[in-house]
């Protein structure tokens, strides 16, 4: 268990284990250094699992390793051959990590500029499961956010919410994929005080239409509302945007259909959410040949 894939890689190569040592002797260029650093501190922030984040040893110790071969380090008298775990990396080096940690998560966080469709590629995951493809969209802002920025100013609610529909079903077509779903993760935003509330997380699902694309999928709305980890509840913008009663609005039968949820449990990320998917489809039309 580790809070970074680039964690493992350094381990690998380096033989980092938990000490902080580097054992391996391969040469690491600057450059290299520098990316792998850049998606540790992305992955985890370095917030430690005791503390709630995502951080574990090895991610601390592949750190360790790493930094006195970045270019952070040029500022320090550290080399890499005395650095390790129980000799704190120079000061210097680690404000300069900082300063790239928020430089980063800015950018991560710049998401205006995305188009609708950008937003659903930017973090995807693809699976195939029981015979029915389907994809998770992670998306940084509230749905609220998404809707409330079309250009079309003079749409009812309703009809914005039809329009982010009709956007992740384009996705589906050029994805082929029977089922989409979108993951938010986003700081509430009061609406009258304009005050940050707390952490939240939203899930929309998008079934194609048609018995030859969804026929028995039908039941993956209900087997995901029994899911006890992610404790699905009604969308709580559900009377902002003319949502019928139980966070969701579907066609007729053949048409799309599509369901939005408040994730009761906001810790639950795509991590969480795939494998209660994985389930949910499997209990519905059973379990056959899967590959993500």
């Amino acid at each position: 268990m580790t809070g970074s894939c680039s964690s493992l890689v350094a381990d690998h190569f380096l033989g980092t284990a938990v000490d902080g040592n580097v054992h391996g002797q391969l040469d690491v260029p600057t450059p290299l250094a520098d990316l792998l650093l850049s998606s540790i501190m992305i992955d985890t922030r370095l917030k430690l699992v005791a503390d709630g984040g995502k951080a574990t040893p090895l991610d601390v110790s592949a750190l360790h390793a790493l930094l006195p071969l970045s270019s952070f380090a040029s500022s320090s008298t550290s080399s890499p051959a005395v650095f390790n775990s129980s000799a704190p990396a120079a000061p210097a080096a680690l404000a300069a990590l900082k300063a790239h940690n928020d430089r980063l998560g800015h950018a991560k966080e710049d998401v205006a500029h995305l188009s609708a469709r950008d937003l659903l590629r930017r973090d995807y995951k693809e699976y195939l499961v029981s015979g029915r493809r389907y994809g998770l969209s992670t998306v940084p802002l509230a749905l609220s956010t998404l809707l409330d920025a079309d250009p079309s100013a003079s749409l009812a609610p309703e009809e914005r919410v039809a329009r982010l529909v009709d956007a992740v079903r384009s996705w589906m077509d050029e994805r082929e994929l029977d089922m989409a779903g979108v993951l938010t993760s986003y700081v509430h935003v009061k609406r009258k005080s304009g005050k940050e509330g707390k952490h939240r997380r939203e899930l929309a699902l998008v079934l194609r239409g048609g018995a030859a694309h969804a026929h028995g999928l039908e039941g993956v709305f209900e087997a995901l509302e029994r899911d006890e980890v992610l404790e699905l509840k009604e969308w709580k913008d559900a009377s902002v945007y003319g949502v019928a009663e139980g966070g969701w609005k579907g066609g007729e039968q053949g048409e799309d259909r599509w369901r939005i949820w408040q994730q009761g449990n906001d810790r639950a990320t795509r991590k969480q959410v795939a494998p209660s998917m994985k389930s949910a489809v499997e209990h519905v039309v059973g379990a056959e040949g899967n590959e993500a």
